[in-house]
């Protein structure tokens, strides 16, 4: 995994994450990347995304909703997606 334990959170080694890309890139490969904050930390090497899917999962916060919020907010994921995929857990059997 590419995050950077030195600083916590979501904190990833950029420089590791642009030679990856740039690798797959040099080989003609497609590169596929997925995780939170995802066009964030894009943006913050100068990549942008060919094709951004996004997930969300109904009835469900996350670790970071406020967070979250900001991002989402700022970069406007499920807007801008090419595929929004929404899922739910299915119900147990008598429980509502």
């Amino acid at each position: 995994m590419l995050l950077d334990s030195t600083k916590g959170g979501f904190n990833y080694r950029q420089d590791d994450l642009l030679r990856l890309i740039n690798a797959r890139h040099h080989l003609n490969r497609p590169v596929i990347i997925e995780g939170i904050f995802l066009l964030q930390i894009l943006k913050s090497i100068n990549i942008a995304a060919d094709f951004l899917i996004y997930v969300e999962k109904v009835g469900h916060e996350g670790r970071w909703p406020k967070k979250f919020t900001e991002y989402a907010a700022r970069y406007r994921p499920k807007e801008i997606a090419n595929y929004v995929y929404t899922w739910q857990e299915p119900y147990a059997e008598g429980n509502p």
